[in-house]
């Protein structure tokens, strides 16, 4: 990891006199800092939901989704809220196809198979917004986004110098 980081440096020095060097700077830059609010976001939600009312709901259909090589848990669920029928796909904030690796995936299907009786944690502001695990919040996108963030600056500290 650490040889990854000191090349992709050491590329962005090399590369910070062109257009497109500036370019990748200011991309990485903005791009880092999005996905660390986005993600902080997400947490902020997950731990809001901690206190949305539950009901019984039930899984339709729970399977691992393989798409461009990256794997992701799909679970849909029904429940009622308020006396309306929804459905719902959203098993664990933020939990995106990049933070889950094949056995990961497998994990969290497994813990919701098709046919299974589920409390539904549902949003009381908006009862179509529901999860299956309140609180819980992937943290590796926020990692990402800060390595995208604190590379370029480091960068330009050196530059500075």
């Amino acid at each position: 990891m650490s040889f990854l980081i000191c090349y992709i440096s050491a590329f962005l020095f090399e590369s910070l006199e062109t257009l497109e060097g500036k370019i990748v700077i200011c991309v990485m830059l903005f791009s880092g800092l999005g996905i660390i609010v986005a993600n902080f976001r997400n947490h902020y939600k997950a731990q809001r939901a901690m206190g949305w009312p539950g009901v019984t709901g039930k899984v339709l259909e729970s399977f691992v989704n393989k798409e461009a090589g990256m794997y992701n848990p799909a679970i849909r669920y029904e429940y009622r809220a308020y006396g309306e029928y929804h459905i719902g796909d959203c098993w664990r904030l933020g939990a995106t196809a990049s933070s889950w690796g094949k056995a990961s995936s497998k994990r969290a299907v497994a813990k919701y198979p098709a046919g299974a009786s589920v409390t539904v944690f549902f949003n009381p502001e908006r009862p179509r917004e529901a999860v299956l695990e309140p609180g819980q919040t992937d943290w590796s996108p926020a990692i990402f986004g800060a390595l995208f963030f604190v590379i370029p600056v480091i960068v330009l500290i050196q530059i500075s110098r």
